[in-house]
């Protein structure tokens, strides 16, 4: 006779006073107790890169208030611009520069700063580039493109400025898949949008 073999054979006590644990519940109690909570988080955070904040020269500062002051002239009709500006981290030292495409609604020249059509704003301090949209005669949408932008042409696919002659640039048509389709000489017209810029 073994040493068990009088309790082997009965049934599992089930309480009638505290509910079943659920099996979730039960095998959590053997998972790996994090001693440090909160650790890998803190981890991650210090690895998060951040940027300075760029501090413009006297000329740069010089050239960002005549724009200011053009597309003031104009604040009339609400402006597109694309704005980059910085946002300050708010865990950490410095932050990241981001580009928006927005419509003014005014300058408010005693705060120093732009606000937007959806009412936010912007600091002066923090702009590091504004250019406004402008429009040809026929209403069509002038960008300003630079070297190495990223643009949606009209044939629906992405292409990466590659050099820029007077009204045309040349570029290379990249697939779906970022593999090249070819390199081609396209116009402003050719032009939806500017979707990635340096």
């Amino acid at each position: 006779m073994g040493k068990y073999d009088d309790i082997i054979n009965m049934s599992h006590h089930v309480s009638k006073r505290h509910p079943q644990m659920s099996l979730e519940a039960r095998s959590a109690q053997f998972a790996p107790f994090a001693a440090l909570t909160g650790y890998e988080d803190a981890v991650s955070e210090t690895g998060r890169l951040t940027s300075d904040k760029i501090e413009l020269s006297e000329d740069e500062r010089v050239i960002l208030d005549r724009k200011l002051k053009i597309i003031q002239d104009n604040i009339a009709e609400e402006p597109s611009v694309f704005i980059t500006y910085f946002i300050p981290d708010i865990f950490k030292e410095g932050g990241s520069y981001v580009t928006i495409n927005c419509n003014l609604k005014r300058i408010d020249n005693i705060n120093r700063v732009i606000v937007l059509s959806d009412k936010s704003t912007i600091n002066f301090d923090d702009i590091l580039e504004i250019e406004k949209i402008w429009y040809n005669n026929n209403g069509v949408r002038k960008m300003k493109v630079k070297l190495f932008d990223v643009v949606k042409i009209n044939s629906g696919n992405n292409a990466t400025v590659l050099g820029i002659n007077n009204n045309t640039y040349i570029v290379e048509v990249i697939d779906d898949e970022g593999k090249t389709i070819g390199i081609k000489e396209i116009t402003n017209s050719e032009i939806n949008e500017v979707i990635y810029t340096k």
